[in-house]
């Protein structure tokens, strides 16, 4: 059985549609992880008590961001320009992610919220 690396899949479909590897999905209580090893997604460890994703997350391939790791991405049903996100939601977002609920072994900053041109362009920026 050949095993694909999702990691590698190009990062953009066409135009400034890119892809996204969905992990974790919304509602999952489980911080799921790819292992290109494997080709698979596996248990990295659970959430808190009573948390879970708010939406599906994953990364998005062929990228590095200046950690290393791939550039992380959330998927909504319906896509909406972080300045049309209440600022109550873009607190609790910040909160989810800060308190590292849903990051392990990770420095977690929040450096700003920008709409879907500011999103192409950093994945455009960190394509290997």
């Amino acid at each position: 059985m050949a095993v694909h690396d999702l990691h590698k899949l190009d990062a953009f479909a066409h135009d400034d549609i890119f892809h996204v590897v969905v992990e974790s999905p919304r509602g999952s209580a489980l911080k799921l992880k790819y292992d290109p090893k494997l080709g698979a997604l596996s248990v990295s460890r659970p959430l808190n008590l009573g948390v879970t994703f708010p939406f599906d997350w994953g990364f998005v391939p062929s990228t590095e961001g200046a950690d290393g790791d791939p550039i992380e991405a959330r998927r909504e049903k319906h896509v909406a320009l972080a300045d049309d996100l209440p600022a109550r939601v873009r607190e609790e977002l910040n909160q989810f992610f800060l308190a590292a609920t849903a990051l392990e072994d990770k420095d977690p900053r929040i450096l700003g919220w920008g709409g879907p041109d500011e999103a192409v362009k950093l994945i455009r920026t960190s394509a290997k």
